[in-house]
């Protein structure tokens, strides 16, 4: 079965250019001292992560463009998608302000996703102050359809 971009998505997709993204990010912020003592650390973010992709099939998946032009992009399934690629481990110097957080977050958003892989990414990012951490999420717009596909930090947080 063919499963081309829809009209939208593929705007989206080729919206993106030269000083222009397309992507969507979220925020969360983790206090683990108000937590059920569990912590949340990379290699368990990976896992969660891992996991719930089978949930989200298009999060495998590259956009690939047709020959000239004649056709819509199409979705296919990335035969080397790896996870780590996409889950990052990032820091602030500790104690991590909010201006720090705010810069880290701008460099990471402005930058734009790499179309040869699955179109999102997302950061744990360690050093806040108070042994907070935040995660980061970066997803294309044109992985999120018409509203059918949630964004990756909705199928993490349960």
């Amino acid at each position: 079965m063919v499963n081309r971009l829809s009209p939208d998505d593929a705007m989206y997709y080729f919206l993106d250019g030269a000083g222009t993204t397309t992507h969507l990010g979220t925020l969360s912020i983790l206090d683990p001292a108000q937590g059920d003592g569990a912590t949340l650390d990379y290699p368990r973010l990976v896992a969660l992560v891992e996991n719930r992709l089978q949930q989200m099939p298009r999060y495998r998946q590259t956009v690939t463009e047709v020959s000239l032009g004649l056709a819509r992009p199409l979705w296919i399934d990335d035969p080397d998608f790896d996870v780590t690629f996409h889950v990052r481990l990032s820091a602030i110097p500790q104690p991590g302000s909010d201006t720090q957080l705010q810069e880290l977050i701008a460099r990471v958003m402005s930058r734009p996703l790499d179309r040869r892989r699955p179109m999102w990414e997302l950061y744990l990012i360690e050093g806040l102050t108070g042994g907070r951490l935040a995660i980061l999420t970066k997803t294309h717009r044109c992985l999120l359809g018409d509203g059918s596909h949630p964004e990756i930090s909705e199928v993490i947080t349960d």
